[in-house]
C-alpha cells in the first residue's frame, strides 16, 4: 500500500526566470544543527573560522560568481 505524500506549497515566484543573473539566498538544513560550515566556537571569538566543508562551499560559490 502506497502512502500519499503531503502537498507542498510552491516556494518559487510564478513567472520569474530563476536562470537569470541575480542575488539568491541559499538555505542549508543541517540535521541536529551540527556546525559543519564553521569550526566549533572556542573562547570569545566573534568570527569563527570556516571548517573544511565551509571552505569548499565558499570556493565553489566564488568560482561560480567569477564566471557570471
Amino acid at each position: 500500500m502506497q502512502k500519499d505524500l503531503p502537498v507542498r506549497k510552491k516556494i518559487r515566484l510564478e513567472g520569474y526566470d530563476y536562470s537569470s543573473n541575480g542575488c539568491y539566498f541559499i538555505t542549508i538544513c543541517i540535521k541536529n544543527r551540527h556546525p559543519i560550515l564553521w569550526e566549533p566556537d572556542v573562547g570569545t571569538h566573534s568570527v569563527r573560522p570556516l571548517s573544511d566543508i565551509g571552505n569548499v562551499v565558499k570556493n565553489c560559490n566564488r568560482k561560480h560568481f567569477e564566471n557570471l
